[in-house]
């Protein structure tokens, strides 16, 4: 986490007042103090058109709003490299350090994830604490089972402290394959529902899926089918797991933000490394299997009442978040990329596109914490390597542009069969969606890949491809997917594209 050339910090009013309690190893948190902010800490990385930081910045450079009304900005200091650099800033407990360190809290949601997931997320960071950790770094870990918030380690500076606790942090439990239990039986009682809704109605001489006593239709899955209620009512078991999930989910985001408030965090920068199980933005969307129906369900909550106040709590408190998504690249069975397919993880889709709609469920809710905070959303591939990036959008005519995209794969997620000449196979499938800001939907004809490997790769080896794509002149989410045939395994990401 070496993002540290240029960061400006600028604070508001005063001084920080954090009211909370430092828990014991091992103790389980509770939180009742009220917080009283008299500062607000705002990070700013600055750079020019190509992505260069752009030093020796000062106070009067920038100009600080809060709610639409100046404010003054009384202490500015930018450090360079973790170091501070000499400015009129005043701030006394800066002046004289030669380098503030930085505090990392580690959130670890042992809830939502299934082990798997959460042990290769944590060995990647375990691997990068002691190459990355300077000197003056600190680190706390802290776990949520669902059930209670427990630290594993308060700050420490020390590597080999750090290091063996997130030893600790790996042998402990997860619980996802609870949650995707819960899923499963959802899914069965709605199919059960349909069946049932779908004899009764058969045996009573009516449409198998309408109502006997006239009315309105139901769908196979008991949802109601008429012009309003099928594109913006929940059916009543998709309801009752909607309810269930919003509920988990703000029992994980209120974990996370009385962890911030618990740990009061020494002098020095503070990022809240965000380990989600994967929660998704509206749950009544993810719940309901498919992105084309409009929801408005009053009852279940959503978005930034689910995920605001973390973001609040982390501005008010001066932390950073990123949010890595754990789950990562979703692990299809039976996914056929051409026709779509059944993912248990996501539930019966009705096809890829779908697939990706409920994949950037889980991605919204870690990007809206990541902008709200200043931080990075580390999704997909991105939170243990690269999957593909976006070249340059050229022109092409008026209504036009070509979009160059590289998919770097990671040899390891594949399963590589023997081949001719002692060579290792894979069959791939490279498939895409573009989903434009109106809705609008572009499925572009998926590729057949032979991947051809020379001798056992190293477990970091990428396999990179590069094509170009023709679409018209708007801005797209481009969804991404690497389909390996054999082993069924599917790696998915969600990127950006600006026409401008």
């Amino acid at each position: 986490m070496k993002h540290r050339t240029v960061y400006l910090l600028l604070a508001a009013v005063g001084i920080v007042a954090l009211a909370g309690v430092v828990p014991v190893v091992g103790q389980q948190i509770q939180v009742t103090e009220e917080v009283v902010v008299r500062v607000i800490n705002l990070e700013a990385v600055v750079t020019d058109r190509d992505g260069i930081r752009v030093p020796d910045l000062s106070r009067g450079d920038f100009v600080l709003y809060v709610d639409g009304e100046e404010v003054g900005i009384d202490y500015f200091t930018e450090i360079r490299e973790g170091n501070v650099i000499d400015s009129a800033s005043g701030v006394p407990d800066l002046s004289g350090v030669p380098n503030v360190g930085a505090n990392f809290l580690i959130f670890i949601d042992e809830f939502f994830p299934i082990g798997r997931d959460k042990e290769q997320v944590l060995r990647a960071i375990a691997e990068r604490i002691g190459d990355n950790m300077e000197a003056n770094d600190r680190i706390a870990i802290v776990a949520w089972n669902g059930e209670g918030i427990e630290t594993i380690i308060d700050w420490t500076s020390s590597v080999d402290e750090a290091s063996a606790a997130m030893e600790v942090a790996l042998e402990r439990e997860s619980f996802g394959l609870r949650r995707e239990q819960e899923r499963r039986r959802f899914l069965q009682d709605r199919d059960d529902f349909a069946t049932m809704s779908a004899a009764r109605s058969s045996r009573a001489g009516a449409d198998p899926f309408g109502d006997p006593m006239g009315g309105r239709s139901n769908d196979r899955y008991g949802r109601a089918t008429s012009s309003w209620d099928r594109q913006w009512r929940l059916g009543t078991q998709e309801r009752a797991y909607a309810q269930m999930l919003a509920g988990q989910i703000q029992g994980a985001v209120g974990a996370a933000s009385a962890s911030m408030r618990a740990l009061e965090a020494p002098p020095g920068r503070n990022v809240l490394v965000l380990l989600s199980g994967g929660w998704p933005w509206n749950p009544s969307q993810y719940a309901s299997g498919t992105g084309s129906r409009m929801l408005d369900e009053p009852l279940v909550s959503e978005g930034l009442e689910i995920y605001g106040p973390i973001a609040e709590t982390a501005n008010l408190m001066g932390y950073t978040i990123y949010g890595i998504d754990v789950p990562g690249m979703q692990m299809g069975r039976g996914f056929d990329p051409t026709v779509g397919g059944t993912s248990p993880g996501m539930g019966s889709l009705g096809g890829s596109s779908d697939q990706f709609l409920l994949e950037m469920e889980i991605h919204d809710s870690l990007q809206f914490m990541a902008q709200e905070t200043g931080g990075l959303a580390l999704i997909n591939a991105q939170r243990i390597d690269a999957l593909d990036e976006i070249g340059e959008v050229e022109r092409k005519g008026r209504r036009e542009i070509t979009v160059p995209v590289t998919v770097s794969i990671p040899l390891s997620r594949m399963s590589l069969q023997p081949g001719e000449d002692g060579t290792l196979v894979a069959q791939l499938a490279l498939i895409m969606v573009a989903l434009d800001d109106e809705g609008g939907r572009i499925d572009i004809p998926a590729q057949q890949l032979v991947l051809t490997v020379t001798g056992e790769p190293r477990a970091d080896t990428m396999a990179r491809y590069e094509t170009t794509i023709e679409l018209r002149r708007r801005d797209y989410n481009l969804a991404i997917a690497v389909v390996d045939f054999h082993s069924e395994t599917t790696l998915t990401r969600a990127v950006r594209i600006e026409a401008r």
